[in-house]
């Protein structure tokens, strides 16, 4: 899924710039405490995965999953980069001759997430639900 960005102005807070995409939930769901592996193709193993692969939550909300990459304070004279605040510490091993495998370094809490790189807006979307959840 490709997620749109967007700026808008949130009152006297100043702005924010979101990757919003469609949809509350990803329609791909693993369960709390499965073990997830995932393989990132590369463009060089020689690069470090840890700078070049983004793997973040996202905040469910008004029909949207969304990704807030940057705020401005109220006279819009000071940008911060928040995006940071919601990336998931993950494990990256070569995999193959042109790839990297992806582990969370830990269990992930129910959610949404996604992985992906920083360079483009195309990401892996998925959720976790809650291990005694049915179907």
């Amino acid at each position: 899924q490709t997620p749109q960005i967007k700026t808008k102005a949130s009152g006297l807070d100043g702005w924010k710039r979101t990757l919003d995409i469609k949809g509350e939930k990803s329609p791909v769901r693993f369960k709390e405490g499965q073990t997830l592996e995932f393989v990132v193709l590369a463009p060089s193993q020689q690069i470090d995965p840890q700078g070049s692969i983004q793997f973040v939550s996202l905040e469910s909300t008004k029909g949207k999953r969304q990704l807030v990459i940057t705020k401005t304070n109220s006279m819009g004279t000071s940008v911060k980069t928040v995006m940071n605040e919601r990336a998931v510490p993950f494990n990256a091993a070569k995999y193959g001759t042109s790839s990297f495998k992806i582990s969370p370094a830990q269990n992930l809490p129910p959610g949404e997430y996604a992985l992906g790189s920083p360079s483009n807006n195309d990401a892996f979307h998925f959720g976790i639900d809650p291990a005694n959840q049915k179907p």
